[in-house]
């Protein structure tokens, strides 16, 4: 029930850091009944073509069990272009 707590915090840090509402938006959803947002920022590029880049976490805590999963959870590690952990 804290994530759209930790939204308005991690928003409060992205525009000390530059970014404007425009940037930001917070999304209400609703789960099996209980009342949470998801956040979605737009990290502008320049406009030189570079390529596109998306960041994707989620902000509640999930239980990881070692025996269920094919790396460590607990080690960040580098897969086939992916970041496991």
């Amino acid at each position: 029930g804290k994530v759209p707590t930790m939204i308005a915090a991690i928003t409060a840090r992205l525009k000390a850091a530059g970014f404007t509402d425009a940037d930001i938006q917070t999304v209400p959803v609703t789960i099996d009944g209980e009342q949470t947002a998801g956040l979605v920022v737009r990290y502008k590029g320049t406009g030189t073509g570079g390529k596109p880049i998306a960041l994707l976490a989620h902000m509640d805590v999930v239980g990881a069990d070692r025996a269920t999963w094919g790396t460590d959870p607990f080690v960040p590690t580098e897969k086939d272009g992916y970041l496991y952990g």
